[in-house]
């Protein structure tokens, strides 16, 4: 509806190396649910005199959102929680309706193109978007919204989403919160929003920008958030490793599509190793990691498999193409927790990652590789973490201290074997 085609919001894989680790809601979409909850208990059209807004946390798709709101002498203030943490205020005063202009529609025929600025390309940036407006779309979303508040200052709202997400500073950007009076004016209405750089500070990647209309006077705060991060490329790996090196290993990377996985990939086969890749989302990734070494002389298959679907016979593969060492550098995103206590849904998704899904392959490779021929060798990534856990990743060190524990329980058992869960310190990836 805001023509903001961000791939953070929109594209799961490709947001996967984003800030967040994933898609997130658009904070503008926050916004309106707010208002369609609280304009469900007026009756009245009405119009926006003010309303400032900040996004504090993201949002997360498929999350449980409560809405609350409570009101001052003169304001109305919004808040949003998930999993009781905010994520959303707004503070906003309402005026009697005033008649407006009608809005044509107007929709976005070809997506705009996502910009990419630097910080330093966004400084002292001017230009202007043309306004967009679906009027059946927004009746369908927010039916009370679409019938209480204007359709100008609607769409002048979308358009400021719009400018952050597509524009400035376009595809690495978070939009962290925005300022917009709506005087009352005669002037007539022209469908387009002008938008001014007015500073930035690079010391905390922050853009200021003003927007404005005929109807709205704006000022937004936007970040530059990291591009993701890129690992070194096969063809430098190949100075810097023996030919030969790791001649000896057919491995198999789970996990082996971007970060650790992916440089551990290159590292063995610039020395000589054979690797199979796993992923699970990240196909594109995979491929061009395989394309990326195979064009360089070495040898890497992709293979889509899921650690938490437990129907693909992983074992089966590790015995009938020869794998001799598993790398296991499957991980979901490393949050930090907010909790004073502990964070059950994180603690069990990182147990679910490092103990279950990981014991349950080490003893499907077990069960078809046997008793005989060569030592399996497998490698545990574990973190320096554990030596001094830093604040908010008491789940995470937990996870990765029953990671270790059992590699060195399945060591006793299977003495045949090599197990490795060497504490590595941080690392840069995604």
């Amino acid at each position: 509806m805001s023509g903001d085609h961000n791939p953070l919001h929109l594209d799961p894989v490709l947001a996967r190396r984003y800030t967040f680790g994933g898609t997130v809601v658009h904070g503008m979409a926050v916004l309106f649910q707010s208002l369609e909850f609280f304009l469900n208990q007026r009756e009245n059209p009405a119009r926006l005199q003010e309303i400032g807004v900040r996004f504090i946390n993201p949002v997360r798709h498929d999350s449980e959102i409560v809405f609350r709101d409570r009101t001052t002498d003169s304001d109305v203030i919004l808040e949003a929680f998930m999993n009781g943490i905010k994520v959303f205020q707004a503070r906003l005063s309402l005026a009697q309706a005033t008649t407006s202009q009608e809005l044509e529609p107007r929709r976005l025929g070809q997506p705009d193109s996502c910009a990419a600025l630097t910080i330093r390309e966004a400084e002292n940036l001017k230009s202007r978007i043309s306004l967009l407006w679906d009027p059946l779309l927004c009746r369908e979303l927010f039916p009370k919204l679409y019938e209480t508040l204007p359709p100008q200052q609607l769409a002048s709202l979308l358009g400021i989403t719009r400018i952050v997400g597509m524009h400035c500073p376009g595809l690495n950007s978070i939009f962290i919160g925005c300022h917009a009076v709506f005087p009352p004016t005669d002037a007539s209405f022209e469908p387009h929003l002008e938008y001014e750089v007015r500073r930035v500070d690079e010391r905390f990647s922050l853009a200021n920008l003003t927007v404005r209309n005929a109807i709205t006077q704006a000022e937004l705060d936007a970040i530059f958030r990291p591009r993701p991060v890129t690992q070194e490329s096969y063809e430098n790996v190949t100075k810097v490793v023996e030919g030969n090196e790791f001649s000896k290993q057919t491995a198999l990377i789970i996990g082996g599509s971007r970060g650790l996985g992916e440089i551990v990939a290159k590292i063995i086969c610039a020395g000589g190793g054979r690797c199979h890749v796993t992923y699970a989302s990240g196909r594109v990734d995979a491929e061009r990691l395989a394309r990326e070494i195979t064009a360089n002389g070495g040898h890497c298959t992709p293979l889509r498999f899921d650690i938490l679907d437990g129907e693909f016979p992983i074992g089966d593969y590790v015995a009938e193409n020869g794998i001799s060492h598993l790398y296991y550098c499957a991980t979901p995103r490393i949050e930090k927790s907010k909790s004073s206590m502990l964070d059950d849904r994180l603690l069990d998704l990182f147990l679910t990652f490092y103990v279950t899904a990981f014991c349950r392959i080490l003893g499907d490779c077990k069960e078809s590789l046997g008793d005989e021929g060569e030592a399996f060798n497998v490698f545990m990534p574990s973190s320096v973490f554990l030596d001094k856990p830093p604040p908010g990743f008491k789940e995470y060190c937990i996870a990765k201290s029953a990671a270790e524990d059992c590699c060195r329980i399945l060591q006793e058992k299977m003495p045949d074997w090599r197990l490795a869960a060497p504490r590595l310190p941080m690392l840069l990836t995604d």
